[in-house]
């Protein structure tokens, strides 16, 4: 039986929003159906399971995230430090550009075990090869230090952009401001990164004024 791609993007639509609203293990196949305004076994004539259903979401709107996020690296700086900043910037306004996109990707695939334990996450680890080629880069220059792992530093990258991302998608605290965390994220890992052999640790000067403390009201997700 052909399969109407038209459908299969409604359908797709639909389970984000829901996934979104409900949450993935709330969720029911009923729900997306009505979103979507068709039959609830027509959801099975395209996806086998509301897993499947929930990896095909995440691959079809995470990959052109991903895109944008690439080509917004590429038209930056290409110094390393400044391919490091426009990397974290471009993920967080790609969260901001989509909100749901942002709960999916922070909270709705961590209910799936077969998301968890089977699948193999193309999206992100193409964010993986955009870090480690300007961390590799930056260590050739002296400008990164070279006795650091890359496995320990994109983990700290993307389980920070995570944690912002939930914070803001939740509506705690700071976490509003993404384009502030963001830089302060960016100022903090390069200083970390620095060999100290540069004169500045960024192609550009961060402008703001230090942020406030956190206030106990304030979203940390170490103990929330």
């Amino acid at each position: 039986m052909s399969r109407n791609p038209e459908k299969r993007h409604q359908i797709i639509s639909a389970a984000q929003s829901v996934f979104a609203e409900l949450g993935f293990d709330r969720a029911r196949i009923s729900d997306i159906a009505r979103k979507a305004g068709v039959a609830d076994g027509t959801i099975y004539l395209y996806f086998k399971s509301k897993d499947e259903l929930l990896i095909s979401l995440f691959e079809e709107r995470v990959q052109p995230a991903m895109q944008t996020i690439e080509e917004s690296v590429a038209q930056g700086a290409q110094d390393p430090r400044g391919r490091f900043a426009s990397l974290i910037g471009a993920y967080l306004d790609a969260m901001q550009a989509d909100p749901t996109l942002g709960t999916i990707i922070t909270m709705q695939v961590r209910q799936s075990r077969r998301f968890v334990t089977d699948y193999t996450n193309r999206p992100l680890a193409r964010f993986f090869e955009v870090l480690t080629s300007s961390f590799n880069d930056g260590v050739r220059q002296g400008i990164f230090r070279g006795d650091l792992s890359i496995e320990a530093l994109r983990w700290m990258v993307f389980g920070s952009l995570d944690a912002f991302t939930l914070a803001w998608s939740l509506k705690r605290g700071e976490a509003s401001d993404l384009g502030r965390l963001g830089d302060e994220l960016t100022e903090v890992l390069l200083r970390g990164l620095s060999t100290g052999e540069q004169p500045t640790l960024m192609p550009k000067t961060l402008d703001d004024e230090p942020a406030a403390a956190l206030s106990s009201n304030d979203f940390d997700p170490a103990l929330d």
